[in-house]
């Protein structure tokens, strides 16, 4: 049986009368890329804020990584032990490059060495073999503002990925790009799982995440509707009905 490295176990999360999720018990396999899907609103970057300790006053249930407890825990703690992310807007430093960019983010440079420029002497060859690995090898010495919105994209990724995470949860990335960035993505995140990566994926692009992910959990209104392989997703009349008001496959 494949080992859980992420597990929400009854996970809720209330804002004052609202229920944003509803017991939710979801499982990222290790060296597997879990889709989260689901309509606007279903809850699913709440999700990410809630593991990630985003929302401690909103939340209750549990949370284990790699079957530790780590529920109430703050956010840079969980970081430290491996549990990392990315978000919607890119949160990167646009006034130093693509190369300390990644270096703070793995404990290899503070961003205050990084910004009297004293990166080169800190060069790090972790930092150099995830730049590899996202193919920003080229524009390592560029500012990210600089770069094409799918560069940044995963210059955003990479950060999360090079302070070696046990999983790395991805929110949308790939809101904004074009067919062929998407598709580029999407390569980039198989290479990763074929590298012994563990990723969670919540994007509305259904192409990416029924083409790359290994199995899918989908959320309606803050509950899980469905989980399978894209397959068994892609013909769940569930999924359809939550997407389109009407029994129906996801194209």
């Amino acid at each position: 049986m494949t080992r859980a490295v992420l597990e929400s176990r009854d996970l809720k999360v209330t804002f004052g009368g609202v229920t944003a999720l509803a017991g939710v018990d979801i499982t990222c396999a290790k060296g597997e890329l879990t889709g989260l899907i689901g309509p606007n609103g279903a809850g699913k970057t709440t999700f990410i804020d809630a593991v990630t300790g985003f929302l401690p006053s909103n939340t209750t249930g549990q949370v284990l990584l790699d079957g530790a407890d780590v529920t109430g825990m703050p956010p840079h703690a969980l970081a430290q032990l491996g549990l990392t992310r990315t978000w919607q807007s890119l949160e990167l430093f646009d006034d130093i490059d693509v190369s300390a960019n990644l270096a703070v983010a793995s404990r290899s440079l503070t961003l205050r060495r990084a910004v009297k420029g004293m990166w080169k002497r800190d060069r790090s060859d972790r930092v150099d073999e995830v730049l590899e690995q996202f193919d920003l090898t080229g524009v390592r010495e560029r500012l990210p503002r600089d770069l094409s919105l799918g560069q940044r994209k995963l210059v955003g990724i990479a950060r999360a990925v090079v302070a070696r995470s046990r999983i790395v949860l991805l929110d949308e990335p790939a809101s904004g790009l074009d067919r062929k960035e998407t598709a580029w993505l999407g390569d980039r995140l198989r290479a990763m799982i074929d590298g012994g990566s563990t990723l969670l994926l919540v994007d509305h692009d259904m192409d990416l995440v029924l083409s790359v992910c290994d199995r899918i959990q989908v959320l309606e209104f803050g509950v899980v509707i469905a989980n399978g392989t894209p397959t068994e997703i892609r013909h769940d009349p569930r999924v359809g009905e939550a997407y389109l008001g009407e029994a129906a496959q996801v194209t």
